[in-house]
C-alpha cells in the first residue's frame, strides 16, 4: 500500500504540501516529479503502480509524466471512455 502526495489545492507547479513534505523525481531527487499529480507520476516512475488514472485540465497529468520520463494521455474531447472507465468515473465524459 502507499499514499501519494499532491500539492495543496492541486494547482502548483510541484507537489509539496506543508503535511508531507515536497515529493521527489524518482531518478533525481534534486528535481521536482511535477504538480498536480506529481506524486502519483512519482510512484509509477519508481514502478510503485502498474497504471495511474487521472485527470487532466491544463496538464495536470502529461506534466508530471513529462517531468518523470513516461507517458500521459489527454484523449480527446468528447470521444466515449471504454471498458470499465465508464461505469467508474462517469463525471469525466462531460469535460
Amino acid at each position: 500500500m502507499a499514499v501519494t502526495n499532491v500539492p495543496e489545492l492541486s494547482m502548483w507547479i510541484e507537489s509539496y504540501n506543508l503535511l508531507n513534505g515536497r515529493t521527489v523525481n524518482p531518478y533525481d531527487v534534486s528535481r521536482t516529479p511535477g504538480g498536480s499529480s506529481g506524486g502519483e507520476g512519482a510512484l509509477l516512475t519508481s514502478c510503485g503502480t502498474p497504471l495511474s488514472v487521472g485527470t487532466d485540465l491544463a496538464g495536470s497529468i502529461r506534466i508530471p509524466a513529462f517531468l518523470c520520463g513516461t507517458f500521459g494521455h489527454k484523449p480527446t474531447s468528447g470521444k466515449k471512455l471504454y471498458g470499465c472507465m465508464v461505469h467508474l468515473i462517469p463525471n469525466l465524459l462531460s469535460y
